[in-house]
């Protein structure tokens, strides 16, 4: 198999992982609304308690996940950093009870 073929075939391969997690990313920011402000109305709305403070919650999720960024902030955020390596990273180790 000639060398050229398969760095083609690997360039591919990351072409087309770009363009997906790119689609991933926009996707759900072409929907119309707030997708946060919707899932928070539609709890309270289905027997959740009625929240009076909903506007108050859908800012601190908005900072929280990087929401009240620019766009482009939060595309460099999502394609650099995943969030659950973030999150990840923060937790706390376990360690089974036959290692203590």
């Amino acid at each position: 198999m000639p060398i050229g073929y398969l760095v083609r075939r690997i360039g591919q391969f990351f072409l087309v992982l770009w363009g997906a997690a790119t689609l991933n990313f926009f996707m759900p920011r072409l929907a119309p609304g707030n997708p946060v402000r919707e899932r928070l109305i539609s709890q309270a709305t289905q027997g959740g308690p009625l929240q009076e403070g909903i506007e108050e919650m859908v800012r601190a999720y908005n900072i929280e996940f990087g929401l009240d960024k620019p766009l482009w902030v939060q595309y460099v955020r999502y394609s650099i950093i995943p969030r659950n390596w973030i999150s990840a990273t923060r937790s706390r180790i376990i360690r089974p009870r036959s290692c203590r």
